[in-house]
């Protein structure tokens, strides 16, 4: 299942500040290097993980409407904006919000049918359904572990700025922050 992201984040999760801080930067000349490996960080982590670290609006397209329950990957999942289909006569609808019910509470969150209620056919077509939804952690709620996960991986980048390391052999840089990202995975919370 194709997922886009439709709306970028608006932050990282971690400042600047907080990165100059964790380096022991002092002043602005290197400014824009700490920027690139916070979002390079963040992009690597949600890459690892399979989650959205910072809020962003997400797309993810189906070839049809599955009969029970459609699953959200990326979590954790904020809520879902709408479902749109494309009908038996080819046009495309927006699902009415009191056919289904959003579970936020599972990991991954998921979408099933509303009690009672059906979910209209839809047309069996590459990319016939999509699900917009709202994912990641805000600002507020950005878990500690999160944080320091990227600030180990941007003091890594910071201080790495090369694959290898020559001098008595060239070596791989190991990554030391693998056993934080795997705890990030699905189901640990």
């Amino acid at each position: 299942m194709p997922i886009t992201v439709v709306t970028p984040p608006t932050f990282e999760p971690i400042t600047l500040r907080e990165a100059k801080e964790h380096l022991r930067v002092i002043g602005t000349h290197e400014d824009a290097l700490i920027e690139s490996c916070i979002t390079t960080a963040r992009e690597v982590i949600e890459a690892s993980t399979t989650r959205a670290i910072c809020t962003q609006t997400m797309r993810m397209t189906m070839d049809y409407l599955p009969r029970d329950c459609i699953t959200l990957p990326r979590p954790p999942v904020q809520s879902v904006a709408s479902i749109k289909y494309i009908d038996t006569a080819g046009n495309q609808q927006t699902m009415d919000m009191g056919d289904y019910t959003v579970d936020l509470d599972a990991e991954p969150a998921r979408i099933v049918r509303a009690y009672g209620r059906t979910w209209p056919i839809a047309r069996e077509q590459p990319g016939g359904v999509a699900v917009e939804f709202v994912a990641g952690w805000t600002q507020d709620n950005m878990p500690e572990r999160v944080k320091h996960l990227c600030k180990l991986l941007v003091a890594h980048y910071y201080e790495h700025r090369e694959p290898v390391i020559i001098g008595g052999g060239a070596s791989e840089i190991p990554m030391s922050a693998r056993s934080l990202m795997r705890q990030l995975e699905w189901g640990a919370h």
